[in-house]
């Protein structure tokens, strides 16, 4: 007995064939086809997508958050460090230090 590939080839496509066919025939019991997904599927996974972007966005925004207002000694966030040294100019008083001026320097 003689090999052809071709005909071995031929066999192994149309049992491929059939078996699409019986997958199509059997689909699930909505009667859709197991490679189309479902409309409650899809609405499952648009939930699974809003949730993972609102934990990004929300992950971001705390990280953001931490950077501007952080209180830690070591490592203060920018707005704090901004916010202190506006309060320790506005205590240094640098007024007492200013000369009064004299009435001759007002005439000119």
């Amino acid at each position: 007995e003689q090999f052809y590939p071709t005909t071995e080839i031929e066999n192994l496509l149309s049992g491929v064939q059939r078996s699409e066919e019986l997958a199509r025939s059997v689909g699930d019991s909505s009667g859709q086809s197991p490679r189309q997904p479902s409309h409650r599927s899809q609405a499952g996974q648009i939930v699974v997508e809003y949730v993972l972007m609102l934990l990004v966005a929300i992950s971001i925004a705390v990280l953001i958050i931490n950077l501007i207002v952080s209180r830690s000694e070591d490592d203060p966030g920018f707005l704090i460090k901004a916010w202190d040294g506006i309060i320790r100019t506005i205590s240094d008083d640098k007024t007492d230090e200013v000369p009064p001026e004299t009435p001759q320097s007002q005439n000119r």
